[in-house]
């Protein structure tokens, strides 16, 4: 996901859908949603329940990410004569903005295990996200997809964090917040069967369809010759889609 969805449906829907307590009040319209932006989620609430809350978008970073721009900052300093010593380095390591995760995928890494118990799941309600056009799109172009042309609501599986306390952005200084991402993992085990069987039916379409085309295009008078080359550029635009779709889960 290149970070960006819309959420264009009023909270009266989602609170009818969810049986859920608004604790938003006046909702405004989202037709772009970027990282760290305040947006609405449903969670939990204190007394049983759901509520509808705002969040910004981005869950904490791992430390290692955080020391890795602290000691960038570090290095600068050094290079201007100036001494950083563990006291100093602790402090640029709390100022360091953390700019937070928008999408959780690695699900056994230690840092976000603490996020996947019941209490800190939530669904992030939207009505398209884009992705990046891959396939002959100019550069920072975006194909939006949603569940059909009406754009009606659904839900992303989602995890957060209330009252983090840290810095944002280096203009707000130490900000106390709600913070939510994306849970966009893998399929589990037992679901792998479905998937695959999905693929399969997918595939089977794909192949009924090329034989009917082939067998109008040999009508039409294409050789054996050209059915061969045809099939051979096929099978090298689909290892380029396929490692492209590779990248892409990466």
């Amino acid at each position: 996901m290149c970070n960006n969805y819309a959420m264009r449906r009023g909270q009266a829907e989602i609170l009818a859908l969810l049986a859920a307590i608004d604790s938003v009040g006046n909702m405004p319209d989202f037709p772009g949603i970027f990282p760290d932006m305040a947006a609405p989620i449903v969670r939990g609430a204190t007394g049983g329940g759901h509520e509808l809350v705002l969040a910004r978008w981005g869950m904490p970073s791992p430390m290692f990410v955080q020391k890795q721009a602290a000691e960038k900052r570090a290095d600068a300093l050094r290079k201007k004569g100036q001494d950083v010593d563990a006291e100093r380095f602790s402090a640029l390591l709390k100022a360091e903005p953390d700019r937070g995760v928008t999408n959780v995928r690695k699900t056994d890494s230690p840092h976000w295990r603490r996020w996947l118990t019941p209490e800190h799941r939530c669904l992030v309600p939207l009505t398209s996200f884009a992705e990046p056009n891959q396939v002959g799109g100019l550069p920072g172009e975006n194909v939006w997809f949603a569940l059909n042309e009406d754009r009606p609501l659904t839900f992303f599986a989602g995890v957060e964090q209330r009252a983090w306390t840290g810095v944002r952005k280096a203009s707000e200084g130490e900000v106390t917040c709600d913070l939510y991402a994306f849970l966009t993992t893998t399929v589990a085990k037992s679901q792998t069967a479905r998937t695959v069987a999905a693929n399969n039916i997918v595939n089977s379409g794909f192949m009924v369809a090329a034989t009917l085309l082939l067998s109008v295009l040999i009508a039409l008078g294409l050789t054996i010759d050209d059915t061969l080359l045809m099939v051979a550029a096929m099978c090298l635009l689909s290892a380029w889609l396929a490692r492209k779709l590779h990248k892409a889960c990466d």
